[in-house]
């Protein structure tokens, strides 16, 4: 599967990216999109996992 393909089940080709960059968490209309479409069983997708800690944001959020 490309980019432009899962971009349309999440949304948008940057949504896809930051989600398989770890920026962003899947929420509960992704999870439901990837169950049907992709029949990948939702138990799978909504384990939480670590977030990549990048850029400036997570610099700040270290400094407080």
């Amino acid at each position: 599967m490309n980019r432009a393909r899962l971009g349309k089940l999440l949304g948008s080709r940057s949504r896809a990216t930051e989600i398989l960059e770890r920026r962003r968490r899947l929420t509960v209309p992704m999870i439901r999109s990837l169950h049907a479409e992709l029949k990948i069983p939702a138990e799978s997708l909504i384990g939480l996992y670590p977030l990549a800690s990048t850029g400036t944001r997570a610099r700040k959020r270290r400094k407080k």
